[in-house]
């Protein structure tokens, strides 16, 4: 009998997978399986021993996988057949026949331990009885449940800001479970990293936070993955992250210079642009307005990257004429205070 058999085993901690290859079962002289015909051709009185999967047998924190043997009689045979496993087990792995010796069937069960090694090794199953011997051959794969890890590509970041990497983890063998995520690399000065778990189906993540002394350049840093069930699997990936100058932010106004005349109003556009990753909101203040001129900001003077905020100036007609008012606009925002100015000038 010929064919290729794999048994799904579970198992508590480590889960395994056994391939169980049949070959033909040959006989003594490596002829297949077969009566032997004496010179009346009369069968010969003697027996075979061939193999039929019957399905897998799951015991916690052991993979294990039954095999049901028949015994063949033939021209009246009725000896009961001692059956014995010869061949190289993996480490920790066990066996045993139910019943050892029969004159119809036992079942043959191979059991791996979750650190047994991954590997495939030949085996010999003997059977002995009525003074006539019988083999045949199998082959076990032990397949160990395993991931890796990848990786997002390279980030910039500017100093005072963070990145975050996203982790797949790739299963192999039908691996399920969690992997905890950690960098065991050195860090820059000011950098710290918060990660996330991930799983089969979900991605972990890698998070870096910078301050504004962080050393500018590029590092490179190992993510380590350790499968949290069992703390044996452990793979690492590693990553880049580039460092630039410290992300910040410019105030204009226009236009420059800006005429009222006495009576009416005008108004400058205040424009914040941010360089570097810059992305926190900006608070707007106000200063260098001359007497009894009223000022007033937009949106309640927040600004925001690549935003507008209005400034208005409201000029009664007792405001006192001027031509080199100088009106400061100050925005605070991400540990930062930059300032832009205009000219003013007040007229008839």
């Amino acid at each position: 009998m010929t064919g290729v058999q794999t048994c799904a085993l579970p198992i508590s901690a480590q889960p395994y997978a056994v391939l169980i290859t049949v070959p033909q079962n040959p006989d003594v002289d490596g002829t297949p399986s077969k009566p032997k015909l004496n010179r009346a051709g009369v069968p010969e009185v003697g027996h075979t021993v061939v193999f039929s999967i019957t399905g897998c047998l799951g015991m916690t924190g052991l993979s294990s996988w039954g095999n049901a043997l028949t015994i063949n009689n033939l021209n009246g045979f009725s000896s009961s057949v001692g059956l014995s496993l010869s061949g190289t087990l993996p480490t920790g792995a066990t066996w045993g026949f139910s019943p050892n010796s029969t004159t119809s069937t036992s079942t043959l069960t191979i059991q791996t331990l979750s650190s047994s090694p991954a590997g495939t090794y030949p085996l010999t199953i003997n059977g002995s009885g009525g003074g006539i011997n019988r083999t045949a051959s199998i082959s076990l794969t032990v397949t160990k449940p395993d991931y890796s890890l990848s990786i997002s590509g390279t980030q910039n970041v500017a100093r005072g800001n963070g990145a975050t990497y996203q982790v797949t983890v790739n299963p192999l063998n039908s691996w399920t479970g969690t992997v905890n995520l950690s960098v065991t690399s050195a860090l820059p000065t000011g950098v710290t990293v918060q990660t996330t778990a991930g799983t089969n189906s979900t991605k972990g993540t890698v998070a870096f936070s910078t301050t504004t002394s962080t050393p500018i350049g590029s590092f490179n840093f190992t993510v380590q993955g350790t499968d949290a069930a069992t703390g044996l699997l452990i793979h690492t990936v590693q990553g880049t992250l580039t460092i630039t100058s410290q992300g910040g932010f410019n105030v204009t106004l226009t236009p420059n210079p800006l005429s009222i005349r006495r009576g009416t109003t005008g108004s400058y556009s205040v424009g914040v642009a941010c360089v570097n990753g810059f992305s926190s909101t900006v608070s707007l203040t106000v200063s260098g307005v001359p007497s009894r001129v009223t000022s007033t900001l937009s949106n309640n003077g927040i600004a925001t990257c690549g935003g507008i905020v209005t400034l208005s100036l409201s000029v009664p007609k007792t405001a006192s004429l001027t031509s080199n008012a100088t009106i400061t606009v100050t925005g605070t925002g991400g540990g930062l205070s930059v300032s832009g100015s205009a000219n003013l000038s007040i007229t008839n």
